[in-house]
């Protein structure tokens, strides 16, 4: 998982879109 990924999954999970 690049660390993009990781960024946007952080994202979704805190419900930041």
């Amino acid at each position: 998982m690049s660390m993009s990924e990781i960024l946007i999954s952080m994202s979704g999970m805190s419900g930041i879109t």
